[in-house]
């Protein structure tokens, strides 16, 4: 790979990973005109979701461990703030994957269909609206209010956001706003079930990449352009994001 297209890979998806436009989607369709539908080596797969993880995690450090916490106190179940939280990652998580698993064949159907992605980009800007013109003027819940059926359903919309053109994170906060969860709030959950989600993800495809398509894992300096640019480009987009849906302007993305 050379270092533009690494370049270009990385700052697609820096900004379309934390923006809710689908990153899946866009990549899908700039792989498309740079490399003719052939997939992104896996190294530099490990260099973007790395990038990513890094992201999320620093920017949301102080959730993140609330999460980690429960995780250590997981015994407790919902017992304190921290394993409820925790435990609510959890089940949203299971809910994420059997729905992942259930729409795996029209997700594969469209990584070699660009009309699918067009479609389902048309699709996620409705999403992003809706919360905006549909309001049940319920009193907004704190990430400590959010209870086990918000959890369920942000959990299936996240496993519907593995469609290449329908964002994870948009769909997931639109649908916390719909359940009443406040603004930030929608935004920290939907991205403290993220971590779990995409590393789950990528070791699912990576396992398949090796054993059933033999990838080569031959590495590349020019991907470490990639991932430094993903890096920086990833953490401005995502301070925007949680900006913009403070200020109650979510909606301009769609």
């Amino acid at each position: 790979m050379d270092i533009l297209k690494s370049i270009a890979m990385g700052f697609i998806q820096g900004i379309t990973e934390f923006l809710p436009i689908s990153s899946s989607g866009h990549l899908a369709i700039i792989d498309n005109y740079l490399n003719n539908l052939n997939r992104s080596p896996l190294w530099f797969d490990i260099f973007l979701h790395i990038a990513t993880l890094i992201v999320v995690i620093s920017f949301f450090f102080n959730e993140f461990m609330i999460v980690v916490k429960g995780g250590i106190k997981f015994y407790k179940f919902f017992g304190d703030k921290e394993s409820k939280i925790f435990w609510l990652v959890v089940i949203a998580t299971v809910f994420t994957v059997i729905i992942a698993i259930i729409l795996e064949p029209l997700t594969r159907a469209a990584d070699t269909n660009i009309k699918i992605v067009g479609i389902a980009l048309i699709i996620n800007s409705i999403i992003l609206i809706i919360p905006y013109i549909v309001s049940f003027g319920k009193q907004p819940k704190t990430l400590e209010n959010i209870g086990l059926l918000e959890s369920i359903i942000i959990g299936i919309s996240q496993g519907i956001g593995t469609i290449p053109g329908i964002s994870r994170s948009g769909i997931t906060i639109s649908t916390g706003l719909l359940l009443g969860i406040e603004r930030s709030s929608s935004g920290i959950f939907s991205f403290l079930i993220f971590v779990p989600a995409v590393i789950g993800s990528f070791i699912y495809e990576t396992y398949k990449s090796i054993k059933v398509e033999s990838i080569d894992l031959k590495f590349e300096w020019s991907y470490i352009f990639g991932f430094i640019v993903a890096l920086i480009v990833g953490y401005l987009a995502l301070w925007i994001l949680m900006k913009l849906l403070k200020e109650g302007k979510f909606y301009i993305f769609s």
